[in-house]
């Protein structure tokens, strides 16, 4: 378990914050000019673990010497719900389509002009950079099934991207269209912000097994950016307690934007 893993699972309380990263000018004559940094929208998760823990127990220790290492610096990987499935009602999946359906679903380079993850397809395309065309074996679909409800939590199964979205939309069985290849339909999933245009534009990602990750089995990968103050002091069944003074606060990691 990683350090940060730890501080998640044993969280007593757990705020995930996601919003716009905005930015403001002030004129000469007084007006102000509001905007948004188009496509940078991170999930911040700001957690308090227990005041006092067990310094000698062997998490909280290796807690405090990467702290003292790493904070700041090192991103990790963190699930809310797969390792404390005390927490997966946070990112529990909504949708009612059987796991073989997700678990056959692929990120599909063919789609309809404009929602298409691949330029290298024929034809003239502009990448979507809203939606992610998913593909399914024609045979496995099932038509009368939620594949995905709004705010489901969705994730390719690779490094090169490793942002977590958000369903935009309800995505049902009755979305597929056909593809043009034998055998294979394809749906569109509209998600919550751009996704990592630059993996899709120029390369197709390489993907692991399955290669659509959701609910509590996405990953965030995230850097600290809020260290908290602790003190040792005497205390507990082992005479040496860990007392941790402030929140831990961690920003997702974006990458190749």
């Amino acid at each position: 378990m990683s350090s940060y893993q730890y501080v998640i699972d044993n969280a007593t309380s757990l705020q995930i914050t996601y919003q716009d990263i905005t930015n403001g000018t002030i004129s000469r004559n007084g007006n102000i000019t509001q905007g948004t940094v188009y496509g940078v929208r991170p999930y911040t998760i700001e957690c308090s673990i227990p005041p006092y823990l067990d310094a000698t127990d062997e998490d909280v220790r290796g807690l405090i010497a990467h702290l003292d290492k790493n904070a700041l610096v090192n991103a990790e990987s963190i699930n809310i719900g797969s390792t404390n499935t005390g927490l997966s009602y946070i990112t529990e999946y909504k949708g009612n389509a059987s796991t073989t359906a997700l678990n056959d679903l692929t990120l599909c380079p063919l789609g309809r002009p404009g929602q298409a993850n691949y330029a290298g397809q024929p034809g003239t395309v502009t990448p979507s950079i809203t939606h992610l065309t998913l593909g399914q074996t024609t045979v496995l679909i099932e038509s009368s099934a939620v594949y995905f409800k709004t705010g489901d939590f969705i994730q390719l199964n690779n490094t090169t991207d490793e942002r977590v979205y958000q369903v935009a939309g309800d995505v049902t069985g009755t979305g597929f269209y056909a593809s043009g290849i034998s055998g294979l339909n394809v749906i569109d999933v509209p998600i919550n912000r751009v996704y990592n245009t630059l993996s899709y534009i120029n390369q197709f990602p390489t993907l692991g097994t399955p290669e659509v990750l959701v609910g509590s089995a996405v990953n965030f990968t995230v850097n600290l950016i809020n260290k908290p103050r602790y003190t040792l002091a005497p205390g507990g069944p082992n005479n040496v307690m860990c007392q941790f003074q402030d929140n831990f606060v961690f920003a997702e990691r974006m990458t190749n934007d």
